[in-house]
């Protein structure tokens, strides 16, 4: 559906997809408005000059990239608490201070003070040790003594060098008014170059139902309430699965009817592809996943998924091609691409351990229809798999099962050959339910 808009739409309008389901994990708000703005700055829709507004209410003329920048950078509110730090020469200073005056007072002793000398070495001790002591500190912080000059003398004048800062730290989603004059800006100014944007949720069908109703609250809010002038909004959805976002309420389907009027203006509905010409699509699938080199089978890997699948969609087509060559390109030569389609075809039936359904009849001439629990042993050799459509197109023969085999157990063919007979063999001595003559046809070798 978009791609068929854009290809109807002119220059006038620009798409933008956003992924709801890529980015589900992500702060809605914000995630939209980065995608948005980096795309629509990438395609210059967004380009030139436009206005912000701080935290004092001051309007400040930025570019949109520095606009974006601001969007994804950390918003802080902090207080910073200053205090002095005690480094080496601050500390050193005040043990001077203190020591000077000890040191002094001890050389006016009687008995200190009539030694000259001693009285004056007394006194001076504290600036020597203290000398010695820069000396190892100028060494160690490979400082000059012009550093440590500095240090001493902002301390005498009172100045504070070094400072510790304590930050708190706040980030958080963008608010409802900032998601609103963020859009109303980009609707301004694409509408200045008479553009509109289109803005297509998508993906939406794949989110959990709580994600769901997260989401829908905040489209409501940002787009169904008053919307932009030059913003279109389409957002894609199955009304089955936006039920599940309202739990189990017997309810459920009301409360869904009124949330889709309330955020609608206009429901489009969208039908359903119709395949009017299957051959020629799975044709042109089947050229582009093998070229010119598996022709062989292709008309028979038609048939079949025809007749298993009559209802296939374009997905599911497409998904049983790439299965086809991902096994392909494992088993290359030693298995035909058939074997291999009714593998992807049957694959659950044959390793899923099913209950099947046969027919019995009594000696009244009655048929009844039993169930019976089989194992993939069995499946395989039985042929019980291949339903009322393949087996009558391929036979349950040797070469099918020895295939099958191969493919389920992940061997060489020459050993696949032994493994469903040897196993059903052996649960036939183990289990009173298995009867060995069920496989006495078989040509397997065990």
């Amino acid at each position: 559906m978009i791609k068929q808009l854009r290809k109807s739409i002119n220059s006038k309008y620009y798409i933008f997809e956003y992924d709801t389901w890529g980015h589900q994990v992500d702060l809605q708000r914000r995630s939209f408005l980065e995608t948005l703005t980096t795309d629509l700055i990438k395609e210059k829709i967004l380009s030139g000059d436009t206005t912000i507004e701080n935290k004092k209410g001051e309007t400040n003329n930025i570019s949109w990239n520095e606009k974006l920048k601001y969007l994804l950078s950390t918003k802080r509110e902090f207080e910073t608490e200053t205090r002095p730090k005690l480094n080496d020469s601050f500390i050193l200073f005040i043990l001077v201070a203190i020591f000077t005056q000890i040191c002094a007072i001890i050389a006016n002793i009687n008995c200190i003070s009539e030694i000259w000398w001693l009285s004056i070495l007394i006194t001076i001790l504290p600036l020597i040790i203290a000398f010695f002591k820069l000396l190892c500190i100028k060494n160690k912080r490979s400082l000059t003594w012009k550093n440590i000059f500095h240090e001493i003398v902002s301390i005498y004048s009172g100045k504070i060098q070094n400072d510790v800062s304590y930050e708190t730290i706040s980030e958080e989603e963008p608010s409802v008014a900032d998601f609103k004059n963020w859009m109303e800006d980009i609707s301004t100014h694409i509408g200045a170059s008479d553009k509109k944007l289109i803005v297509v949720y998508d993906n939406m069908d794949r989110l959990p139902a709580d994600k769901v109703k997260e989401l829908w609250s905040s489209i409501h809010t940002f787009f169904a309430e008053n919307g932009f002038q030059n913003i279109w909004v389409i957002i894609s959805f199955d009304e089955k699965h936006l039920s599940c976002a309202f739990g189990e309420s017997s309810e459920k389907e009301k409360l869904t009817n009124q949330f889709i009027s309330k955020t609608f203006p206009v429901v489009y509905r969208v039908t359903p592809p119709v395949i009017t010409d299957y051959q020629k699509l799975f044709d042109d699938l089947y050229l582009r996943a093998f070229g010119n080199y598996e022709e062989k089978d292709k008309e028979m890997i038609y048939r079949i998924l025809r007749l298993e699948k009559p209802n296939a969609t374009i997905r599911e087509m497409i998904e049983f091609l790439n299965s086809l060559v991902a096994l392909k390109q494992i088993w290359k030569d030693e298995i035909d691409l058939l074997y291999c389609a009714v593998f992807k075809l049957k694959e659950k039936e044959i390793i899923g351990n099913p209950i099947v359904e046969y027919s019995e009849g009594d000696f009244r001439g009655e048929t009844h229809i039993l169930t019976k629990n089989v194992t993939i042993e069995e499946e395989i050799l039985s042929g019980y798999y291949l339903g009322q459509y393949i087996k009558n197109i391929l036979p349950n023969d040797e070469t099918l099962q020895t295939n099958l085999a191969a493919l389920v157990y992940g061997v060489p063919k020459n050993l696949a050959e032994q493994i469903p007979l040897i196993k059903y063999i052996e649960s036939c001595f183990e289990k009173e339910e298995n009867d060995i003559n069920n496989v006495s046809s078989t040509k397997l070798t065990a």
